[in-house]
């Protein structure tokens, strides 16, 4: 999948529910709790496309099953949102 194609389908998905449909977010977002914990901070917005791009790079290559890759590309791109990028790089290899 290009980096266009991906954008394209987050647009058609996101749009109406969000102001960024179609691009990389250029924020930083957390979850809070009703006391205004952060109980789930994502990736830094300036990380997102490379850390999208580097997935797509492992989604072409590795000898996985297509099921098994789409899977782990969609968990994945679950787990860009978390702030640890250490453990996202770790998970990828893994599945190689």
């Amino acid at each position: 999948m290009a980096m266009n194609d991906f954008l394209t389908a987050h647009s058609h998905i996101t749009n109406e529910l969000i102001n960024e449909a179609g691009k990389f977010r250029t924020v930083s977002v957390f979850v809070v709790n009703g006391k205004g914990d952060i109980l789930h901070s994502g990736a830094d917005f300036n990380e997102v496309p490379a850390l999208i791009s580097d997935l797509f790079e492992w989604g072409k290559a590795g000898d996985a099953h297509p099921l098994i890759k789409s899977s782990a590309m969609h968990f994945m791109i679950e787990h860009i949102a978390q702030k640890n990028i250490i453990a996202y790089r770790q998970t990828l290899a893994s599945y190689h």
